[in-house]
């Protein structure tokens, strides 16, 4: 299989590139981004043929059977359609895209021109996180009540000098794309309405850099997600309450405890402990220390067998679609002060 990336920055140097050239039967054979010397400088470093300035030259080219896409968030539409309308499949960053009317066309678009599209959600790939929604699945926590998630971290200019993240979301497309998936992944049900509060907490840039959404759920279940470049730290964690017990998840640490009953010293020694022993492993096999990048790679691997067997992805464009209507709905009710169905929209 033969792919090309489109977009050479940091996603795409840490993430995606290490994942697919450590996969068997798989080529990078092009890059292409909008700045010559970081498409020359990443083509040398992971050894790829082809180097362009425009990704139409990677469409154009019939040998190639799947693009990445790691641009900015605000390109993600049009790239799509023209890799769909190029019979290319497509894997690409969170989040698919910026609006519901963005999405709509980008299922109309895969649908129509039979190719498979993921998006990347690592997340799903952390232990925790999969042995968190095994105990749901198999009802140690009986019926969801509530889940209160929080995805906060500084503001971007820490970590890049890039301004690509500083469009009108700001932090909705930042790590809530994350946080999000896995509310509706554990409630596993539809939101029917989403109130959010927040938007821009300086007052002196346009676009949302804190919020915190409520979601309300076919089935009962509520949720809230907290959200914001301001906290200066770094926190991805979710509490799951259920009528018959408790999850903490800590999604950054890769570490869940589960509660039944009245909280007891015994039962935070055992918290303590375990927690203990998992940063302990974790540490010495360089597990914590790759965090989220280390999980491209299986879930890269999936989708190209998922290609190659002709079966559904493991992120599905319909399950990505329900993220975006969530931010949507959640931009649409800061700006209007309201409640927004999500079927209105």
């Amino acid at each position: 299989m033969r792919v090309g990336i489109i977009g050479c920055g940091a996603i795409a140097r840490r993430g995606h590139l290490p994942a697919f050239k450590a996969i068997k039967n798989v080529e990078v054979d092009s890059v292409a981004d909008i700045d010559k010397d970081t498409a020359l400088r990443v083509s040398k470093e992971f050894n790829i043929p082809k180097y362009y300035l425009d990704y139409k030259e990677i469409l154009n080219d019939p040998s190639i059977d799947l693009v990445s896409i790691c641009t900015p968030t605000p390109t993600h539409c049009q790239i799509i359609l023209e890799a769909a309308q190029s019979g290319k499949h497509i894997l690409v960053e969170k989040p698919l895209c910026l609006t519901v009317e963005e999405g709509r066309k980008i299922l109309k678009a895969v649908k129509e021109n039979d190719v498979k599209l993921c998006v990347v959600k690592n997340f799903r790939y952390f232990p925790a996180v999969k042995k968190t929604l095994e105990r749901i699945k198999r009802g140690y926590l009986g019926r969801l009540v509530s889940i209160q998630a929080s995805a906060l971290t500084s503001f971007p200019v820490v970590w890049t000098r890039a301004t690509w993240l500083y469009h009108k979301l700001g932090v909705l497309a930042d790590f809530a794309p994350h946080l999000i998936d896995l509310i509706l992944l554990f409630a596993d049900s539809e939101v029917t309405r989403v109130n959010a509060f927040g938007g821009d907490f300086l007052n002196t840039v346009d676009f949302i850099n804190y919020a915190q959404i409520q979601m309300e759920f076919k089935n009962g279940t509520i949720a809230t997600a907290d959200l914001s470049w301001l906290t200066g730290t770094s926190i991805s964690c979710i509490n799951i309450h259920g009528t018959g017990g408790h999850i903490f998840l800590d999604v950054r640490n890769n570490y869940f405890y589960e509660l039944h009953g009245i909280p007891t010293p015994i039962d935070d020694f055992k918290s303590f402990s375990q927690k203990l022993f998992k940063t302990v492993k974790g540490v010495l096999s360089k597990e914590l220390l790759i965090g989220q990048l280390g999980f491209y790679f299986p879930l890269i691997k999936e989708f190209i067998k998922s290609i190659e067997e002709n079966r559904k992805s493991p992120i599905t464009p319909e399950e990505a679609f329900k993220v975006v209507q969530v931010l949507d709905a959640a931009r649409l009710s800061l700006e209007k002060k309201s409640v927004i169905k999500v079927g209105d929209i």
